[in-house]
């Protein structure tokens, strides 16, 4: 019910200024920009579950994820202008992958110290939050020397999807597992990767 509720509400939020601007978006920028919104929540919430089970209390665990992620995105963020945009989404869902199936190992190293797995964590979560949070301000900037017109409308529809995502994903693990919303984000990353030309946003 709640995801319904978001979903209609997300609906009417984003498509009615739309049609009243009477302005085209992209599908291509449409696409991309709710992937990476869908990609980083999946990725999130996954990881929140994982350091859960891992650390011992959900406290610790959104303490460290969201830490982790929001210092390590920030940088990435701050470094996207130096970094060309092709091979950095490419390597997000390898990453994610490498993520997803190299954690029941990692996590079962016999760590008995609070601090020592707390390093674990952030030793795996900081290099992932630093790639997924150069996608978005990477193609922010080129949409705004571009089509600023359109810059609105791809921050919407990116906080639209986390929004949404963040109970799908929810939904998922409880009924397919952690893995599945860890192949959620990856291949949400991978149709961002698809979605952006070698050159520019069109």
């Amino acid at each position: 019910q709640l995801l319904f509720g978001l979903t209609i509400l997300s609906w009417l939020l984003l498509a009615i200024p739309l049609k009243l601007r009477s302005h085209r978006v992209s599908l291509r920028n449409s696409v991309y920009f709710a992937s990476i919104g869908i990609g980083f929540m999946a990725v999130e919430v996954a990881l929140l579950q994982v350091m859960s089970l891992y650390l011992g209390h959900p406290l610790y665990s959104m303490a460290v994820v969201l830490f982790g992620l929001l210092v390590a995105s920030g940088a990435g963020s701050w470094m996207s202008d130096r970094i060309q945009p092709q091979p950095v989404l490419w390597s997000l869902p390898l990453a994610i992958t490498a993520v997803a199936l190299l954690h029941p190992l990692a996590f079962a190293w016999p760590l008995t110290s609070n601090a020592a797995r707390i390093g674990l964590a952030l030793a795996l979560l900081l290099p992932l939050g630093g790639l997924m949070g150069q996608p978005f301000p990477m193609a922010m900037q080129r949409i705004q020397k571009t089509h600023p017109e359109s810059a609105p409308w791809c921050w919407a529809l990116n906080g639209a999807t986390s929004v949404l995502c963040s109970v799908a994903a929810t939904a998922i693990a409880l009924m397919f597992g952690l893995q599945a919303v860890f192949a959620l984000g990856a291949l949400a990353y991978a149709a961002a990767a698809l979605s952006l030309p070698a050159t520019s946003l069109e």
